[in-house]
Parts: structure tokens; C-alpha cells; sequence
């Protein structure tokens, strides 16, 4: 949703309040940012403005400015980003005391508590043999189909499935699974292979299975557990972070001149604390959105 100009003004300056506040916690906590360190971080956000048509067209107007009004507004940015730079530190600092990553047992309960979050999936086209004269003598045509850029293999595959195995209503299996062991010997074959491969597979009850990859997705289960553990701690964090924020602000000495504000503009800490539970929370952090998927 849109903004109004009045609510686009009280969440600027509940982001101004909050921020002080914190600035005085991570004062208090003896950590400082050089103005070096903060010019450097002006600069590099001016080299990635001009990637995006909005901010470049703001640092133009701001390079029209008259050399001492520009300074000023150049100024007033550094230290924002010296006190910025401050408390995401602070912040950090205070996460890495207090936030534990989450342990195997946790993640384990997660993926029994969410079984479809994270499944690896398989497709297969599958033709079912007992004899293996046969079995062989069918794979090797379908291998030359491929050979000679046959253009339409999985047809082939089809017809070969209808004629071989006509009892059978679909000769598409689907397979959703969190580890390979639960698949049958043939499934857990394919994973090694790319879409559209053909292979026979003989079991070890002496039939054949010749199957053709249609679909694979496949990420090893320790790299799901990593991607569950790093999820639950941007949670943890994101939680931890936001009720930081409320006690820091709950315990700040915070007096709000209302007449020298904008009319129709009214802020406070209840308000400011209602901001970090809204959609344009101005503080809390927002968790990565990498996926393995």
C-alpha cells in the first residue's frame, strides 16, 4: 500500500527517534565508527545510486546544490551513516551473545514439523522388464534415437511403455523424498543423472527397469539441514532483534514536542512501538531469501 505524505513524515521520524536510541546503546557499549569508515560507506552507497534511476536522479540534485548547502546535506548524511554503521554493529554484537544457532534436534523437529518445506523431487519414465534380452535390446534403440538426434524420444519412450507394459495405466512415477534411502534402488540410480538420460537398471530380484529422466531436483540432506538451521536463526534473530528494540526504546528518555510538529502529525513511543510490528517496520531486520530451490 501507498503512503500518505503525514504517515511517510511519522515513520521517517519514528525511524530518526528509535535510532538515536539505539546510537546511545551502542555509545554506551564503547562502540565508535571512524569518519573515514563512514565517508567510505557514503561513497559506496553513491557508486550503487546510480544503478537505480531514483537515487541517481536524487545525488544530481544534490550535486546542483550550492557547494555550501550541498556540504551541509553531505555532512548531515556521513553522520547518519557513522551512527548507522554504530548500531549495526551494537546490534550484532548483541545478537551474538544472546541468539544460539539452532542445534541438529531443533532442525530435525523442524523438517518432522514441516515434511513438504524441504523435499527433493524426482520424475522418471519407467519401463518394466523380466526379461533381460529384451530389456537390453529396447535400450539400445532408444540410445540410438538419441545418438542420431532423434527429435521426439520421449514418444518413443512412450510407445515402448504402452507396448512392453500395457497393463499399466501411467508410466510416470513421481517421487518426493527428503533422503535417497527412501527410494527404490532404480529412483536412487537416477539421481546421479541429467534430464532426458535413458538407462537400464537391473535390479536385484532379476527384473529390469529402463527409465528415462524426465525431472530432478536433489540437494543433498546436509545441505536441507543447513539451509533449515539458517532459517531458524534469521528467525531467532529477527525476534531477538525487534524486542531489543522495544525495551531499548521503552527504557530511552524520549520527549516528543508535539507543537513543533507538523500539523496532524502525532508520535510517540506507544506509536513508535506499534510501527515495529507494522509492514513498514522501521527497524527490524529482514531475513535472507536465498532458497535452495
Amino acid at each position: 500500500p501507498e503512503l500518505d505524505e503525514q504517515q511517510a513524515f511519522e515513520i521517517a521520524l519514528a525511524k530518526t527517534v528509535l535510532n538515536t536510541a539505539l546510537y546511545q546503546k551502542a555509545r554506551e557499549a564503547g562502540i565508535t565508527v571512524s569518519r573515514g569508515e563512514a565517508e567510505a560507506t557514503y561513497k559506496k552507497t553513491r557508486e550503487m545510486a546510480r544503478q537505480n534511476p531514483v537515487t541517481k536522479e536524487y545525488f544530481e540534485t544534490l550535486d546542483s546544490m550550492p557547494p555550501e548547502e550541498r556540504k551541509a546535506v553531505e555532512e548531515n548524511m556521513i553522520e547518519g551513516y557513522r551512527q548507522a554503521l554504530a548500531v549495526a554493529r551494537w546490534r550484532e554484537q548483541m545478537v551474538q551473545e544472546s541468539v544460539p544457532r539452532p542445534t541438529r534436534e531443533e532442525v530435525e523437529a523442524y523438517l518432522r514439523e514441516h515434511p513438504n518445506d524441504f523435499r527433493n523431487h524426482l520424475v522418471l519414465s519407467t519401463i518394466i522388464f523380466e526379461d533381460g534380452t529384451t530389456a537390453n535390446r529396447v535400450y539400445a534403440t532408444l540410445r540410438e534415437a538419441q545418438a542420431q538426434g532423434h527429435t521426439d524420444v520421449e514418444a518413443l519412450f512412450r510407445q515402448a511403455a504402452q507396448e512392453y507394459n500395457p497393463e499399466r495405466k501411467d508410466f510416470i512415477e513421481t517421487f518426493t523424498f527428503l533422503d535417497p534411502t527412501e527410494l527404490p534402488d532404480y529412483a536412487r540410480d537416477a539421481l546421479r543423472q541429467k534430464p532426458g538420460t535413458v538407462r537400464l537398471f537391473r535390479r536385484a530380484d532379476g527384473t529390469y527397469v529402463l527409465y528415462r529422466v524426465e525431472h530432478v531436483i536433489f540437494v543433498p540432506k546436509e545441505r536441507i539441514y543447513e539451509q533449515v538451521a539458517e532459517r531458524l536463526w534469521q528467525e531467532r534473530k529477527q525476534a531477538f532483534v525487534n524486542e531489543l528494540f522495544k525495551k531499548v526504546l521503552r527504557e530511552a528518555d524520549i520527549r516528543i514536542y508535539e507543537e513543533n510538529l507538523p500539523e496532524g502529525v502525532h508520535i510517540s513511543k506507544e506509536t513508535i512501538l506499534r510501527q515495529l510490528e507494522s509492514p513498514f517496520n522501521p527497524g527490524a531486520p529482514t531475513p535472507p531469501k536465498e532458497s535452495l530451490w
